[in-house]
Formats: C-alpha cells, structure tokens, sequence
C-alpha cells in the first residue's frame, strides 16, 4: 500500500517525512491519522483553515515521502529503499524546484542526508538551489516528553519557516 505525493512546480515549501502509515495509505491522506500537522500548520498562519492534504497546493505547498511504502514504523524500511528514496525525491526536488524542503523531523533529515543534525529550524545544507529545514515531527512523541517540546514549540518553529 502507499500514498500518492502532493507536488507542483516552484512550491514555496514541499514537507517531507520518511514514509506514510498504513491509516494514510488507506484513507490516501497525508497525517490522516494526526490531525496535529494541519493545526499546527493553520496556527502558524502557513495556511488557514486546511484539514487535509487535497487543499495544499492552494497554499503552494506540497508533501512527499522518501518511502511512498506504508508501514508500522519507518524501522520496516531497507536500505536499498532507502537509497531509492532518495534518488528519487532528489529528482524531484531538481525538476520541479520548490523554494524550501522542509523535513517532518531530525530522523527524515538524517534518513535523506545521511547526517545527524543538532537543531531544528534552517539547515546549512540545500538540495540544489532549495533551501532546508527541518521542523519538529507534527505528533506527540517520546522525543517531545523527553525535551518537553510542547504544540507551541512547534508551531513557533513553523512560523521561522514562513517568514523567510
């Protein structure tokens, strides 16, 4: 099972995440399982009032993964898929030019770049001429309890992606 990507030429952001799960694929709906990602999304004023991902490219925003494959977990996937993950989105990223890519999470960012980074927020790194940044990933989880990295944080941190 997997999920189609939501892409145009020259997007002002296109996010990307390692691979949907299998509530997604199903539903064929980005974070059709976490509602969090488009919250937080309206109340960082990147769009206004979007729910799902068909309304996106009205925002001139996209979503893709490196993994169109569903599964449990992102520990599922191989290498070698991996591997065309990446050449894949690359390619993409190269032929249709967004402005930035923005990784849902340190683990996306690592999986594509294969590189560990400190900080969320703008990147040194660019893919071509689109600039990086990694967000905090939409949902709740250990790492946010750990770091107490509450919705506010996140969204906060959704709003340096806007206003550059």
């Amino acid at each position: 099972m997997t999920l189609d990507s939501v892409w145009a030429k020259d997007l002002d952001i296109v996010f990307v995440g390692i691979n949907p799960r299998h509530e997604s694929a199903e539903q064929g709906e980005h974070f059709h399982e976490n509602k969090s990602f488009w919250l937080q999304l309206n109340k960082s004023e990147i769009t206004s009032e979007i729910t799902d991902s068909k309304n996106m490219l009205k925002y001139n925003i996209g979503i893709d993964n490196l993994i169109h494959r569903a599964t449990k977990t992102s520990e599922k996937i191989s290498n070698k898929e991996l591997y065309d993950g990446r050449k894949e989105l690359e390619k993409k990223i190269l032929e249709q030019k967004p402005k930035t890519v923005c990784f849902l999470g340190k683990k996306a960012f690592r999986k594509y770049f294969r590189e560990k980074s400190k900080t969320h927020g703008w990147q040194k790194n660019k893919i071509k001429e689109s600039k990086v940044f990694i967000a905090y990933y939409p949902k709740k989880n250990r790492y946010d309890t750990k770091r107490n990295i509450t919705e506010a944080d996140k969204i906060k941190k959704l709003k340096e992606l806007k206003s550059k």
